[in-house]
C-alpha cells in the first residue's frame, strides 16, 4: 500500500471513528395536545345524588339509581376539574321487568369541583340502545378545560358524528356551538357484490 494510500485510509478512518463517537441528536416532536378522553369505563357509581347536586336535580336523578354513574375528568396528576353525572341507560333498561317503555331519562350533567353545574350533554352517556358516546376534553388553561368534543357511535350504517361544546367564561358554562354537528370522516369499505344464485 502506497503512502497515498495510507493516508487515505486513515482519514477515512478517523472520519468514521468520530461519527460512531457523536452521540446521535434526538427527535424533538411538538408535545402532544392535552385531551382528556372519558369514555364511561372507570366511573363510580353516585349512590345518593342528592350528595352532590341541588335538591331539584337530585330528585330527578334519584329513582334511577343504582344507574346514576360519576365519572372525574382530572389530567395526570391533577385534581379532577369536573365531573360527569350521568344514567347508565342500558343499564336501568336491562333492568325492568317486560319490555322497557322510553323514558325522558334526565340529561348528563357537567358538575364543577364545587359542586356548580357547568353545563349539560345533548346526548345520553355513556350509551343508549345502540347509540354509544365519548367525551373529549381538550384546549385546557389552567386545570380547566375550554373545548369538550362528544363523538357518538351507532349501529346503524353511516360515519359517526360529533358535536363541540365551547365554555362561556361569561355563563360559566359549556354550550353547544352552532353547526357543530358534522360528520367525521372514515375510509368506507367497499361492499362486494353480490352473487347472483345458481339455478338448479
Amino acid at each position: 500500500m502506497t503512502t497515498r494510500n495510507r493516508e487515505r485510509w486513515a482519514g477515512i478512518a478517523l472520519c468514521t471513528a468520530v461519527w460512531m463517537a457523536t452521540p446521535p441528536v434526538p427527535a424533538v416532536s411538538a408535545p402532544a395536545a392535552a385531551v382528556v378522553v372519558v369514555t364511561g369505563e372507570g366511573c363510580q357509581t353516585l349512590a345518593n345524588p342528592a350528595d352532590l347536586l341541588p335538591a331539584g336535580l337530585a330528585t330527578e336523578f334519584a329513582r334511577y339509581r343504582p344507574h346514576v354513574q360519576r365519572c372525574p375528568v382530572a389530567r395526570p396528576s391533577e385534581p379532577a376539574a369536573l365531573s360527569v353525572i350521568s344514567v347508565r341507560n342500558n343499564d336501568y333498561y336491562t333492568s325492568l321487568p317486560g319490555v322497557p317503555v322510553k323514558e325522558a331519562i334526565p340529561a348528563p350533567l357537567l358538575i364543577a369541583s364545587d359542586n356548580t353545574i357547568v353545563g349539560r350533554l345533548p346526548v345520553p352517556f355513556p350509551d343508549d340502545g345502540p347509540v354509544s358516546a365519548t367525551l373529549h376534553f381538550g384546549s385546557w388553561h389552567g386545570n380547566w378545560p375550554q373545548i369538550l368534543r362528544i363523538s357518538f357511535e351507532s349501529d346503524a350504517p353511516g360515519p359517526p358524528r360529533a358535536i363541540v361544546l365551547t365554555f362561556n367564561p361569561t355563563t360559566r358554562s359549556f354550550e353547544r356551538k352552532a353547526g357543530s354537528r358534522s360528520a367525521i370522516q372514515q375510509p368506507r369499505q367497499a361492499i362486494p357484490p353480490s352473487r347472483p344464485r345458481s339455478r338448479p
